[in-house]
């Protein structure tokens, strides 16, 4: 039978009686005694001892074998003295002394080795973590740790089915001018999320694949709505080539080209067959126009129809596969011919940060926040427009269309992203649309109106002719076909110059006269308003 006593007496040092060091306070001299490998078991103590006699209380560490008790302090919650940074009365426990639990010791550890790679918040953030993976192996204890590889080189796997937005590095050459030196060619790289990879994932998501897409809305004497708008209209690329019908409990796709049989209803008068020509809403109801057929051809008067009151849904599958268009892609669902189409208008947004590019005043950083806002890319060193040539070559892409799964249908779909409009102000439209800005002779981008400065200006309104898109195409074709003119790309007779929004001309569904609207803010309340005020406010 073996035994370690410690004593120390009242005003004297604590000295420990196997190795006779010793110690400032207590806390330090109990933290001492894990070198020698005292089992909790074998630790007891006497607090508050009373005596009467001359000596001062001993405080004895025994076997519990000898004393057969718990120690006292084993069911204790720790104490922390602040004035002497020690712990008054902690719990002993093999390997984790003076810590309460192996899981603070562990945190305690990883943080001071790497105290200067954390913050404060990616603290406090790493221990939620630990809180989350907690949580999750307590509900399920057969879950295993995945290996590291498999978390940083997610996107990297072919095999993987997890949805994920890869970011895609892209270089940019440009040449750069310097007075009374050659010019010099530079690569710069920035890193872009393409809008078809940011679609994959909506499509997948419940709570947005329903929002993706929208009928054109002819609704009369309405406008509050984008797909209220003349593009949306009457663009050809925004014209849906199928609805979806439910009816009886099932579902069944109506095509353009489709042949329906319409009852005698609200607009039809007498049993028809007629064959649609396109989709719309128009107070909250489908809508289609259509051929109707007489003497065995199809008129060219349109007629509408109500699709779910009139028309009658084919019965026979046939007279969806000898009818031919475009965007019919084979679907390997059996239950049906072909995959179902979407057509997502997209809408841009460019501007500058103005040299912010902290988090605290870089407005894009409040833009990023909002449920339908993206982001795509940003570069420090190059301009959106020497950015935009890879850019459009995702947009061409997604007006070709690409197969991606919906989980609205079930299964996948054809989806084609068509550009909408962009939203900026003046001096990054006028980029935009190659103009040569406000101080031209010909400063609009809608029209060849010219500045009152000049000779033969023309001041009434509609007496300008509108600006069309072929004029900068023209300009394009004389540039490539003598490249080294660089007198070529500044045409001030007809107000463009190239300054890399040429690039979006390879676009069907751009027109650079329409897709860029009018700038309220730098229009009208820093234009008109502004000089209005600097007239009338005397400084």
């Amino acid at each position: 039978m073996s035994f370690t006593t410690i004593n120390f007496k009242k005003n004297e040092i604590p000295t420990c009686t196997v190795c006779k060091k010793t110690f400032k306070t207590k806390g330090n001299m109990k933290e001492h005694t894990a070198t020698h490998n005292i089992p909790l078991s074998a630790i007891t103590t006497v607090f508050d001892v009373e005596v009467e006699s001359d000596d001062e209380p001993e405080i004895i560490v025994e076997d519990k074998d000898v004393l057969g008790e718990e120690p006292l302090w084993a069911a204790g919650e720790e104490e922390f003295n602040s004035n002497n940074n020690a712990f008054e009365e902690t719990a002993f426990v093999e390997g984790i002394f003076p810590f309460s639990s192996r899981l603070e010791m562990i945190l305690h550890c990883f943080f001071s080795k790497n105290e200067s790679c954390f913050s404060k918040a990616l603290a406090g953030k790493v221990v939620s973590l630990c809180k989350d993976v907690r949580d999750a192996t307590l509900a399920n204890p057969q879950e295993n740790m995945p290996a590291l590889d498999r978390i940083l080189n997610l996107e990297k796997r072919t095999k993987s089915n997890v949805p994920r937005l890869p970011t895609i590095t892209h270089q940019v050459a440009v040449v750069e001018t310097c007075k009374d030196l050659p010019p010099t060619t530079t690569t710069y790289k920035f890193s872009m999320n393409k809008p078809s990879k940011h679609l994959k994932l909506l499509a997948t998501n419940p709570l947005k694949t329903a929002m993706l897409s929208a009928l054109p809305n002819k609704t009369p004497n309405q406008s509050v709505l984008p797909q209220q708008g003349k593009k949306w209209r009457t663009h050809l690329l925004f014209q849906h080539p199928m609805v979806t019908v439910n009816t009886n409990g099932s579902s069944v796709d109506l095509w353009v080209g489709d042949i329906v049989c319409a009852s005698p209803g609200e607009r039809i008068t007498t049993t028809a067959t007629y064959k649609l020509a396109s989709f719309f809403t128009s107070c909250d109801r489908l809508m289609a126009e259509a051929y109707k057929e007489a003497h065995g051809f199809f008129v060219n008067n349109i007629v509408l129809l109500d699709i779910v009151r009139d028309a009658q849904l084919p019965t026979h599958t046939h007279t969806n596969s000898t009818t031919y268009h475009p965007l019919k892609r084979v679907t390997t669902n059996p239950n049906k011919q072909f995959m179902p189409v979407k057509i997502v208008p997209l809408n841009l947004f460019s501007d500058n940060t103005s040299g912010n590019t902290t988090k605290k005043w870089n407005k894009f950083e409040k833009q990023n926040k909002v449920k339908n806002l993206l982001f795509l890319c940003t570069s420090n060193k190059l301009s959106a427009m020497e950015m935009l040539p890879e850019l459009v070559k995702d947009l061409k892409a997604l007006e070709r269309g690409m197969e991606m799964f919906d989980v609205e249908f079930g299964e996948s779909v054809f989806v084609v992203g068509v550009l909408h409009l962009i939203m900026a102000d003046n001096p990054m439209h006028v980029a935009i649309v190659c103009s040569l800005g406000a101080r031209a002779n010909l400063p609009c981008r809608k029209c060849h109106w010219r500045n009152g400065c000049g000779s033969g200006a023309v001041e009434q309104e509609g007496d300008a002719p509108a600006r069309t898109k072929e004029e900068l195409v023209e300009m394009c074709q004389r540039c490539d076909s003598n490249p080294d003119n660089n007198s070529l790309r500044s045409n001030p007779s007809t107000g463009y110059k190239l300054t890399g929004g040429e690039a979006l001309l390879s676009l069907e569904s751009w027109d650079l006269t329409m897709d860029c609207p009018v700038e309220i803010l730098h229009t009208i309340l820093l234009g008109v308003v502004n000089h209005k005020m600097l007239g009338m406010v005397p400084f």
